[in-house]
């Protein structure tokens, strides 16, 4: 999983995709000192990938398609990639041990349309506050989310942030309702 080409180095780490925002830091601030201190540039796969999109990538003709949704991709100078994945594998391994979570229910008409609607606002919310929202299947019935990250307050904050998308959803139903059935003005 590593190549080099042209003096720059690539290769890939595998670390659990629940990890990457954790290990990101608060609107990605620890990856972005550790890209400064080594010279290197991370990449991480989308936090819902598999949920709306596909999860595994082309492969060559032949072989199995990878599942890449642990895969962070590191570029840079050789040493620069090494001592990056090092940091991030460290890094990893002392946040899995402070990891905490919390699950909260919402109904899953809600979690579609935020999947499917508000994608973005999810993945800042998960960016903003270095957390990992574990969401069902869209389409089925399970109503159960599940926060995870290494500091309560990172989680309260999603989960408030979770429920003011929650009711942008209402706020917007109502409106449509309201203009529907509003009786037209009979002079």
């Amino acid at each position: 999983r590593s190549r080099t080409q042209n003096g720059l180095h690539s290769e890939a780490c595998e670390i659990d995709h629940k990890l990457h925002a954790i290990i990101a830091g608060r609107r990605r601030c620890t990856i972005q000192s550790i890209q400064e201190e080594t010279a290197t540039n991370i990449y991480f796969p989308s936090p819902l990938q598999g949920l709306v999109g596909p999860e595994l990538t082309p492969s060559p003709i032949g072989t199995a398609p990878r599942q890449t949704s642990n895969l962070i991709w590191i570029t840079g100078e050789f040493f620069g990639v090494q001592r990056a994945r090092d940091m991030l594998q460290k890094i990893a391994a002392q946040k899995r041990q402070q990891m905490a979570s919390r699950d909260t229910a919402i109904l899953p008409r809600k979690l579609d349309w935020m999947l499917t609607d508000r994608m973005d606002d999810l993945k800042s919310t998960m960016t903003d506050n270095a957390t990992f929202i574990d969401f069902p299947p869209i389409g089925s019935s399970t109503s159960l989310i599940t926060i995870l990250g290494d500091n309560k307050v990172n989680i309260q904050r999603t989960i408030r942030s979770i429920m003011q998308l929650v009711c942008q959803c209402l706020a917007l139903r109502t409106n449509c309702i309201d203009v529907i059935f509003r009786p037209a003005n009979i002079t």
